[in-house]
């Protein structure tokens, strides 16, 4: 009698292993539950970079048709007396920012070497309108105070000689939103400082591109937006359980959490043990258009079934998929096979 119910078992087993999986494809989907215990998303960093100016130069209301573009100072300044109101601009190339980056902050730096010490209260405007250093004179100048928006404001102290004066953006981010925009039309960035309109007097100067050190600085950070994933879920029924395969079909590496739940609903018939599974492979990082395979188990029931999968990638966005297909549990052995080719959501 024994031997018998061994003979039955290697059968089916046999059997088991003859039966071609039945094939289903998953598709994305949009209401996955969190799941427990997730671990930490690997993210891609911030990145800092420091520009100088590609032109800069003051304009005098006294002088409204002199071009100041190679001076080694630029200058600020509200006055009724000689050279009168003065205002500085300046132009960045960002072309080194990638086209995909968020700006997540934004400061000019301009090196104060002298002031007449009246406190003031300085505007930093951007510009929509083009910089040509060598031609720019108050008469020839770009801004339009209706247009241009005021990115910061900063006051101005006596004590700011011989040091940084940094418009630094707030919280409202306008000096990113305006990188932001230059970087999606030319690559240029276009500013102007002034003393605000409610001062009478003041004058300010500052070290410019044309001077040997402390010349004015852009600092610029920014995120990378990490590219999708492209990947390939194979969930294999097999001895004991599941073998899952991902690959990365992208083009850069895979780096964050892939989480997945396999349901065995048999009917008719039994279920043991297995009947949902649970498991975090996270392939961190997986290099592009390589493979790695995981165990989950253990399935052990008889009778035809259906077999649910649920995964879900952080990267740290979220996607999210979901899917069946028909299979059989032959007691220790899962016959069935899902895979998933993930399809962007509209």
């Amino acid at each position: 009698m024994k031997n018998k119910i061994v003979g039955i078992l290697i059968c089916m087993l046999l059997i088991a292993a003859a039966v071609l999986p039945v094939a289903g494809t998953l598709n994305k989907y949009k209401s996955f539950e969190e799941q427990q215990n997730m671990s930490p998303i690997n993210k891609i960093g911030e990145e800092t970079v420091t520009l100088n100016p590609t032109g800069d130069a003051f304009v005098s209301e006294g002088y409204n048709n002199t071009n100041y573009g190679s001076e080694t100072y630029i200058s600020i300044q509200k006055s009724f007396e000689d050279f009168k109101n003065m205002r500085s601009y300046l132009q960045f190339d960002v072309s080194s920012i990638p086209d995909d980056a968020t700006i997540t902050g934004a400061s000019l730096r301009l090196f104060c070497f002298w002031n007449i010490g009246i406190d003031v209260q300085s505007d930093l405007y951007g510009i929509n309108e083009a910089i040509i250093e060598d031609e720019i004179t108050w008469n020839k100048q770009p801004f339009n105070q209706e247009e241009d928006p005021l990115l910061v404001s900063r006051d101005m102290t006596s004590d700011d000689t011989g040091s940084w004066c940094e418009y630094t953006d707030g919280e409202e981010t306008l000096f990113a939103h305006f990188i932001n925009e230059a970087i999606l039309v030319d690559d240029i960035v276009n500013l102007m400082v002034k003393i605000s309109d409610d001062y009478e007097a003041g004058q300010y100067s500052f070290w410019s591109k044309d001077h040997t050190e402390n010349i004015p600085e852009l600092v610029v950070t920014y995120e990378l937006t990490p590219p999708e994933p492209d990947l390939e879920i194979v969930a294999k029924g097999g001895f004991f359980g599941y073998t899952v395969t991902v690959t990365n079909n992208g083009t850069e590496a895979f780096s964050g959490n892939l989480s997945m739940t396999i349901t065995t609903d048999v009917s008719p018939g039994f279920m043991l043990m297995g009947e949902e599974i649970s498991a975090m492979p996270n392939p961190i990082p997986l290099p592009p258009k390589e493979s790695k395979e995981f165990n989950l188990g253990t399935v052990i029931g008889f009778g035809p079934a259906m077999i649910n999968v649920e995964a879900r990638a952080e990267t740290p966005d979220v996607i999210e998929y979901s899917g069946n297909t028909t299979g059989f549990v032959l007691l220790i052995f899962v016959v069935g096979s899902c895979e998933i080719m993930p399809d962007p959501i509209p």
